[in-house]
């Protein structure tokens, strides 16, 4: 009961981060992009210094779009491991959980570009639903791998122990 209740409160407070993204303006959050973009030219560049403003801000610039998308896979792929979680401490089977999982996601996906409407300088696009659903289905995927791996190797050693 405790495992279920607080899988539920980290799902809610990740989806209330995912709000918090979505709810900064275009200005914000191209502002954030572009300064990992700086961020990754610095990591990979070694003379990153040496390069001008306005070579440094095209790397930036190129980097934008690659790096909002990864964000949408990565913060939809964690929203699918919580929520398949919370449904298979629910004692749900792994396929009905997994389809839960994704149905939910995809619902929260379009209602987060619905939102982003509402936001100035934002537009809700359905590419992004389509970019979030991979992440939910990646985040789905994984959880279930790694519970059908827990499960089989707990098999096992249930096996080996009532052997001797």
């Amino acid at each position: 009961m405790i495992k279920r209740t607080i899988a539920v409160i980290l799902t809610i407070i990740w989806m209330l981060v995912i709000f918090a993204y979505s709810e900064k303006t275009a200005e914000a959050s191209t502002g954030q992009s572009l300064r990992l973009g700086r961020t990754l030219g610095r990591l990979v560049i070694s003379d990153w210094n040496e390069l001008s403003e306005t070579e440094q801000q095209a790397f930036a610039e190129r980097w934008d779009h690659p790096i909002r998308k990864t964000a949408h896979v990565t913060e939809f792929a964690i929203l699918g491991i919580l929520m398949t979680n919370v449904f298979l401490l629910r004692k749900t089977k792994k396929k009905p959980a997994a389809m839960l999982s994704l149905f939910c996601g995809i619902v929260y996906a379009a209602s987060d570009e619905l939102h982003q409407t509402f936001v100035p300088g934002r537009a809700g696009m359905f590419s992004d639903v389509c970019v979030d659903t991979c992440g939910v289905v990646i985040g789905t995927a994984l959880f279930i791998g790694i519970y059908v791996l827990a499960e089989m190797i707990k098999d096992r050693s249930g096996r080996k122990e009532s052997k001797t």
